[in-house]
């Protein structure tokens, strides 16, 4: 029975429609299977296995109807370690659709599991989720502390490679906390840690690594003002999203590397990826972000001498930076507003 073992090997090179087909088809054969407690555990390991690929291809809702079937099971067996590999995704799902305070409380169940001796490791996934969460609400500083913690734990470990299987757990901290200290204009320490996420990325080949880490690195070179040393990075990622079909993460490079564009020669273009960005995310159903998107479309509206439609994409996302209590983002929003207001006079 191969089938699981070459769908995740698919997953961990970023081939996610195959791993998906694979995997899937495991866990149909496994349904036809007599019903033991090994094929029980077995059903939850495929289902967990299934979100990764799903989730990067923008197929948010079965992800969550997976794992609210593995969490059914795993209840079912009292299995508490399944539970909370359960739990990371529901963390992950909900921080997704922009109710940052359910995934916050979905990854304190994490880490209370976590600390148990039977359960070693799960508390870095769950951090890593609440950090994205807490960076989501503005809440920089919280957001650095458990993101910070997640690398020195890794560091620490006497197994860790950066080109072993936590790349992507070790490539994501690094990235979002880059992302957390440029926001708040620590620049320096944001490109070291950039840095070491993006070597991380290439020691590991991995794609979906390669693209968090690019996206994130040229990121904070955006936030300091030099689109010129963020477009290559940015170009970079947003090529490898469009390859592998990553469609989860192209709205992030894609709205960077529009308002670097914008920024810089090649305005039209940038208009395009803004507003596709901002499109995309409303497809996938992606509510978490969206108002930082739009804030970046009014910016490049307002490059393009667009100041009565950059006010209007200006105030959207103010509404919706309020709705999801984004405020790091709404304060970015505004300013942009009165900026909109001055020079359409």
């Amino acid at each position: 029975f191969y089938l699981p073992e070459a769908g995740r090997k698919a997953a961990a090179i970023s081939a996610n429609s195959e791993a998906v087909q694979r995997l899937e088809r495991a866990l149909e054969t496994s349904s036809r299977l007599p019903e033991t407690l090994e094929r029980t555990r077995q059903a939850i390991d495929l289902r967990l296995d299934l979100r990764a690929p799903l989730m990067q291809l923008g197929r948010l809702e079965e992800v969550h109807r997976l794992s609210r079937e593995a969490e059914e099971l795993a209840r079912v067996l009292g299995d508490e370690r399944r539970l909370a590999r359960v739990y990371t995704y529901l963390v992950d799902y909900y921080y997704l659709k922009g109710e940052p305070d359910q995934a916050i409380a979905y990854g304190q169940r994490c880490l209370e599991i976590g600390d148990r001796p039977d359960a070693p490791g799960i508390e870095r996934g769950a951090r890593l989720h609440m950090a994205t969460s807490y960076h989501a609400l503005g809440r920089y500083a919280m957001a650095g502390e458990m993101l910070a913690r997640n690398i020195a734990d890794l560091e620490g470990g006497t197994e860790f490679t950066r080109a072993g299987p936590e790349n992507i757990l070790y490539v994501s901290s690094g990235g979002w906390l880059a992302f957390a200290r440029a926001e708040t204009g620590e620049f320096a320490e944001a490109h070291t840690v950039a840095g070491k996420a993006l070597q991380a990325a290439e020691d590991a080949g991995n794609a979906y690594a390669r693209a968090i880490a690019g996206t994130l690195a040229g990121l904070c070179w955006m936030r300091q003002g030099h689109a010129d040393r963020a477009l290559p990075l940015l170009e970079q990622a947003f090529e490898l999203c469009r390859e592998r079909r990553l469609i989860l993460w192209q709205p992030i490079p894609s709205s960077l590397l529009g308002l670097g564009y914008a920024l810089s020669d090649k305005l039209e273009v940038g208009l395009g990826l803004l507003h596709e960005a901002v499109a995309e995310t409303h497809t996938l159903g992606i509510n978490v972000y969206r108002s930082l998107w739009e804030a970046h479309l009014a910016e490049g509206l307002l490059v393009a001498g667009q100041w009565l439609r950059a006010i209007d994409v200006a105030r959207s996302a103010i509404d919706l930076s309020a709705t999801y209590k984004e405020a790091g983002h709404h304060a970015r929003a505004l300013m942009l507003l009165g900026a909109a207001y001055v020079c359409a006079g």
